[in-house]
């Protein structure tokens, strides 16, 4: 099993609940919290998209930074919490709206990316130099995205050939942490061409400190090094981009990736000290479209290996040694667009279809040399985004509807290695619907926007929950999809002078949510029981003020609770959910110099899925200031970023035995 994955299981099964969740401590100042107009998302990959489904924020990931990576990007937008299980580079988890990790849908350019394994998308494993600019996307995401559905989405856009410069980009900080990024952008027979380097690492070898796993007892604490929490990273991209004949789009881009990290594991008396991993990546994706956006088809396929070394069995299983796992994503989309206006000219009625197949195929290897049988799901998916502009009564109304078909093909696996292997079971089979329907009426032309959504969709079980593994994991071919609806009433406005400012209240609900359960002395089982109720409000604010000074707000105010059957956990706040986060920060030009200053302050949360009092994390504060110069060097632009992270040196842990660093500076130059 992929080493990240094992973590992730071992905290559900010691919690019971999801693993995933909220913000880390590292993150740097961001220029402003992005507004966006949920009526207006810019649409990836020549495909044409609607707006006004779900709540839609967009990041710019291409933003001023001293080296920053994803997560710490992604962190401040109000309803997505990003929990982290150490520092840079350390595994980073999704969660929107109290949800858990796999309830959340990872895309690129709008195609998902599949993980039936666990279901469980790490964003410390995608380099953020690919990006561009990412689209949160709350109670839902549009049936044009694709995915398996969930609360919500991170949908991240690509650089393309066609809106990039060429550009060096060098990084350095605390804790031996260095990187690179060489962009080059020309042009040559009709081609926007786009050739990417990059490369990162990191030693994290910060001090914390240790409650030598007794929470509750500091009598047995004591200061501490990370240790084995290095990674190293580099990746290739080049992208291509040129017009065809009729009014087409051809886009292509070829990509390889390579990562090599510590496996630092939890603080306390047994840490993690010879055990690493390896994850090599390739990409391909292959896009023709009309410029219009009337129709397009696409590819793509991803091949992956991940490896886990671990000569002391601190991680892996008995015999131990190399482990490897080699898997293969291929996707066709086919997608359209296509309108038409009412009559007597009372508005226009905009269609986007999408019908998509993604093949996913797994072969683990085990420390023993056996390799497993292969496992393969075949996802199919077939829905339309419609869109309903009623000019006359400043009106937008916009269902959705998506059809989806699973099939997954993976032999029962014995409970243990010596065991016969059961008979061949036939390939589990589930279908689902996902509904959605959203209402936005200008109240005030161009300034003022009520809006009203409501979601349901279906969370596929995945192959750990369905099949177990020969390991702790027994599966359960009976589960089946958790059921997860989503209503929310949003106010959103915008003025002349600067001002931008949404404000929603949410209800999300997860029903049949699937948990872990113990069902032998050293065994578990994944089970339809559990039922989770998430209540809250965001509000994300911006202002621009005269002079080029500006400030932001992000709030994020819920109420996260198990609302399953069991009275053990019944009304009980859902571990690793603050009751509320606040992220605030101002920018303000200074002679040459633009200053940044961010404060996030998050309320206490719960360790555990049954907790008492004596086992809340403290509520904490972390703040960051940076500061950047521009100047030009004959025809060339310079620009440097100087970034103090974490200046009150909290002693911040995400998740328990998880430590991030505490004081730290990063710094960065960049040459155009």
């Amino acid at each position: 099993m992929r080493v990240r994955r094992l973590f992730s299981v071992f905290i559900l099964c010691c919690q019971v609940v999801p693993c995933a969740i909220v913000r880390g401590a590292e993150t740097s100042v961001p220029a402003a919290a992005a507004v966006a107009d949920t009526l207006k998302v810019i649409a990836p990959r020549g495909e044409r998209h609607l707006g006004g489904v779900t709540t839609v924020t967009v990041v710019d990931l291409d933003r001023d930074g001293a080296g920053l990576d994803l997560a710490e990007l992604l962190e401040d937008s109000a309803g997505l919490q990003i929990r982290r299980y150490g520092g840079l580079g350390a595994p980073a988890i999704p969660s929107i709206r109290g949800s858990s990790a796999t309830q959340v849908t990872v895309l690129i350019d709008g195609i998902p990316l599949s993980d039936a394994l666990d279901g469980v998308l790490d964003l410390s494993t995608l380099p953020l130099d690919r990006f561009v600019r990412a689209e949160i996307y709350r109670g839902g995401l549009p049936a044009h995205l694709g995915g398996p559905g969930g609360v919500g989405a991170v949908n991240l856009i690509t650089r393309d050939a066609g809106d990039s410069v060429s550009e060096l980009r060098l990084s350095g900080g605390a804790f031996g942490e260095a990187g690179a990024r060489l962009t080059l952008q020309g042009r040559s027979a009709g081609w926007e061409i786009l050739a990417m380097l990059h490369g990162r690492r990191a030693d994290n070898a910060y001090g914390y400190h240790d409650d030598n796993g007794t929470f509750a007892n500091p009598d047995d604490d004591y200061d501490a090094h990370r240790r084995n929490a290095w990674f190293e990273e580099v990746g290739a991209t080049l992208a291509l981009h040129r017009g065809l004949a009729g009014g087409h789009l051809l886009r292509t881009t070829f990509g390889a990736y390579r990562r090599d990290a510590g496996v630092a594991g939890p603080a306390g008396a047994a840490p993690v000290l010879a055990a690493d991993s390896r994850i090599v990546r390739g990409d391909l994706d292959l896009d023709i479209a009309a410029a219009d956006g009337a129709y397009g088809l696409r590819f793509t396929a991803r091949p992956e290996r991940d490896e886990l070394h671990d000569p002391d069995r601190e991680v892996g299983g008995d015999p131990s040694g190399s482990s490897r796992g080699d898997g293969v994503h291929t996707g066709l989309r086919a997608h359209g667009a296509w309108g038409f206006d009412l009559p007597a000219g009372a508005g226009h009625v905009t269609a986007v279809p999408i019908v998509e197949q993604r093949r996913e195929h797994y072969v683990f290897t085990r420390t023993d040399g056996v390799v497993e049988p292969r496992r393969e799901r075949t996802a199919t998916m077939a829905g339309t985004d419609v869109q309903v502009e009623l000019p006359g009564l400043h009106l937008v109304l916009s269902p959705s509807l998506r059809w989806q078909r699973h099939e997954d093909d993976f032999p029962a696996l014995p409970a243990l290695p010596h065991l016969p292997p059961p008979t061949l079971a036939e390939p589990h089979v589930h279908e689902d619907w996902a509904r959605s329907a959203a209402a936005i009426w200008e109240a005030l032309p161009a300034q003022l926007f009520l809006e009203a959504r409501a979601h349901r969709s279906a969370r596929a079980p995945s192959w750990l929950e369905l099949f177990g593994n020969q390991g702790f994991v027994n599966g359960n071919r009976e589960l089946v999809p958790e059921r997860i609806t989503s209503r929310e009433l949003a106010m959103r406005l915008r003025t002349e002078e600067g001002l931008a400012v949404r404000w929603t209240m949410f209800h999300s609900e997860i029903d049949r949510m699937i948990l872990w359960v113990t069902n032998s002395q050293s065994t578990v089982k994944a089970e339809n029981i559990g039922r989770t109720v998430t209540v809250g409000h965001e509000v994300e604010l911006t202002v621009d003020l005269p002079g080029g000074a500006s400030w932001w707000l992000s709030l994020t105010q819920q109420d996260a609770r198990d609302r399953g059957d069991d009275p053990i956990y019944a009304g009980k706040t859902l571990p690793l959910q603050p009751s509320w986060s606040l992220a605030l920060g101002a920018a303000v030009p200074l002679g040459p110099w633009t200053v940044r200053g961010r404060v996030v302050r998050e309320a206490s949360n719960w360790r555990f899925r049954y907790h008492g009092d004596e086992e809340a994390m403290p509520s904490r504060t972390v703040v960051g200031v940076a500061a950047a110069r521009e100047w030009r060097v004959g025809s060339r632009e310079w620009k440097l970023t100087v970034e103090g992270l974490n200046l009150t040196d909290d002693d911040v842990f995400d998740v328990v035995g998880y430590p991030l660093a505490g004081r730290s500076l990063r710094a960065s130059v960049c040459i155009r």
